[in-house]
């Protein structure tokens, strides 16, 4: 289905594009990068670049996967320049698809993602929150399949580094973390 054809979209359907997407994209990059200014400018940035090549836009194709990728090629563009990690003891509270059902469990997967390098965070976001497989994140990321398993490998093995002993049994976090350790889905 063409959602337009000919010029650029019109201000009122550009709008609507926007109005649509921004919610996914903002929660997208805000789980990847935990900075509400930057996610803004990255969403900015995105729409920007959008309209600028719409001409390069296959119409039959769906929108979102087209935005993600201008996304995610704008935030890691802007990464290259500054490499930026969170701390462990400035981890802030939002985290990516986890029921609300135990407060101290969400505050221990949240500061687990923050503390993951932006790099492992990201590709694992994908995986687990987005859903892309590896060949997917690949080619959204361009990187190698293997680089997206290495740091999938790499972002298991420090949450499990970071989390607590004694607690994986007492949590449904724990089945988790287990098949994390195993490499399952």
């Amino acid at each position: 289905m063409r959602l337009f054809s000919g010029p650029p979209p019109s201000r009122l359907e550009f709008e609507n594009l926007y109005r649509e997407n921004a919610p996914r994209l903002n929660y997208l990059l805000w789980n990847i990068i935990r900075n509400r200014q930057r996610v803004e400018e990255v969403i900015q940035e995105t729409f920007f670049k959008f309209y600028k090549n719409y001409s390069r836009w296959d119409p039959s194709l769906p929108l979102w996967p087209y935005l993600r990728t201008i996304a995610m090629n704008t935030l890691f563009s802007s990464m290259k320049k500054e490499r930026e990690t969170v701390p462990w003891e400035d981890a802030q509270e939002h985290t990516p698809a986890l029921p609300d059902s135990d407060p101290a469990l969400h505050d221990l997967v949240e500061r687990l993602f923050a503390a993951l390098p932006e790099s492992q965070r990201t590709v694992l976001i994908l995986k687990k929150v987005e859903g892309l497989s590896q060949r997917e994140i690949a080619q959204s990321l361009k990187i190698s399949e293997k680089a997206v398993e290495s740091l999938l490998s790499r972002a298991t093995s420090n949450l499990l580094k970071h989390y607590p002993e004694g607690t994986k049994d007492s949590s449904p976090f724990g089945s988790t973390m287990d098949r994390m350790k195993n490499h399952e889905p």
